[in-house]
This record gives C-alpha cells, sequence and structure tokens, in this order.
C-alpha cells in the first residue's frame, strides 16, 4: 500500500511538472532570413518582421539586438500574451558601408539566456563617390617636449577619396584643446588628391611620456562618429 502511495505521487509530480514545461511561451518570427537586393549607398533600407508568441502563456522579449551600429530596430511591445503577435521593424542605414554585407539581429525572451533567436540580413551596397581621410603617419613623434612650453608640429591632412571631403573639428582628447572648429571658420574642403599641412601645439604638464590624442571629425567614408585618431608621442621634460 506503501509502495502505491509513493508510486502515484510519483506519477502526479511527473505530471505536474510536464504541465508546467507545457506552459511556457515560445517565439516564433516570421522571417529569419531577410535579403536586401542590390542598395545604392546612402539608401536607408528597412524591413519588418512579425514575432509570435506560439506557446500557452506570456512571454517577455527580454532584449534585442545587433552585429553593428548600421542596424537599429524598433519593437511595437516587448510583452505577448499566447497567440499574440508584433512588429519588429529592422532598418539598414548604408552610409559609409559600401559592399557585400552579412549583419544579424539577436532576439532574447524571458529570462532563459537559451531563449534567443538570430535574424540574418544580406545584401550589397554600390558605393558613392566620397571623401576617405588620411594622415601618414598616424603616430607622429615630437621628441622632447620642455614642461609648460608650448611644441608646435604639422599634421598633413589628405583626400585619398573620389570625392570632395570635409573637415569640421579637430580636437586633442586628453588635452580637450580645439585645433580647428567649423562652427567658427567653415569647414576644411579638400578635393580629391589634394593635402593640406594642420598646424597642432601641444604642451606637456608633468614631466614622463606625453600622448595626446587627436581626433580629426570629418564627412569621410572611413571616419566613423568617434572620429579619426592620430596619436602624437615624445618625451616631456
Amino acid at each position: 500500500m506503501r509502495i502505491a502511495i509513493l508510486f502515484l505521487s510519483l506519477c502526479c509530480l511527473i505530471a505536474a511538472t510536464g504541465s508546467q514545461a507545457l506552459a511556457a511561451g515560445q517565439l516564433s518570427v516570421s522571417q529569419d532570413h531577410l535579403t536586401f537586393g542590390t542598395l545604392t549607398e546612402g539608401v536607408v533600407a528597412r524591413k519588418d518582421v512579425t514575432l509570435s508568441n506560439n506557446g500557452d502563456s506570456p512571454l517577455t522579449i527580454a532584449n534585442v539586438s545587433t552585429s553593428c551600429s548600421c542596424t537599429t530596430t524598433k519593437l511595437g511591445k516587448d510583452t505577448l500574451a499566447p497567440g499574440e503577435s508584433t512588429k519588429l521593424e529592422i532598418v539598414y542605414n548604408t552610409y559609409k558601408f559600401p559592399g557585400k554585407f552579412e549583419k544579424y539581429v539577436y532576439i532574447q525572451w524571458s529570462e532563459d539566456k537559451n531563449n534567443k533567436m538570430t535574424i540574418t540580413m544580406i545584401g550589397e551596397v554600390t558605393p558613392i563617390p566620397m571623401g576617405v581621410l588620411s594622415v601618414d603617419p598616424r603616430k607622429i613623434p615630437v621628441g622632447t617636449i620642455h614642461v609648460g612650453e608650448p611644441k608646435s608640429v604639422n599634421i598633413f591632412i589628405k583626400n585619398t577619396g573620389d570625392a570632395p571631403m570635409q573637415v569640421n573639428k579637430i580636437v586633442g582628447k586628453k588635452s580637450g584643446l580645439i585645433f580647428f572648429d567649423a562652427t567658427n571658420k567653415g569647414p576644411l574642403l579638400l578635393k580629391p588628391g589634394q593635402n593640406v599641412p594642420m598646424p597642432i601645439t601641444v604642451t606637456a604638464s608633468t614631466p614622463g611620456n606625453y600622448v595626446e590624442y587627436i581626433i580629426i571629425e570629418s564627412n569621410a567614408r572611413n571616419v566613423t562618429a568617434d572620429g579619426y585618431k592620430v596619436v602624437i608621442v615624445g618625451e616631456a621634460k
């Protein structure tokens, strides 16, 4: 009798566990492979997919992320009842991203990190003429710097692209000094192949190894939102 009761209890426990396992949200997507075809650089391409809860309990979309800054998303709602759906808008900005691409959108639902899916995006971007910024070398030695005494050096900015390019700002990341600002003087314009010197004056405040990061803001193809970095190095005494 006692064995029979234990067996019945075990069966009830298994049934309850199975019932709990079934009572879960399950996310599905209408398309997990998006083809954008051939796009002209500068186009902002959009595609929509539908996310649905095919389970028998509510679920929460905990996170939507992308493989690069060129891709953004907009989710209609993050909590779905059983049988409910929502739209996910996927936006791909082609500007400064020419060539073939394969990018990803990652979706995680609920708190379980194993509950995740990936949407793959493929296509090709036809480039448009653009300027390309170059400073050679990007690590510029200035030798000995005497503490408190300004030292000037020219960096040479070149447009190696196939269209005009503009420089909007040049700042020292560590010092906060502004070496050029289009707000006051208008942008520095460079034609394809043009090379111009830019005077930079630096000052060491303490002895030892001297390092300053020069950040150039430009509309050139190879310049990101973080700017184009040039390093000035020396020995402060």
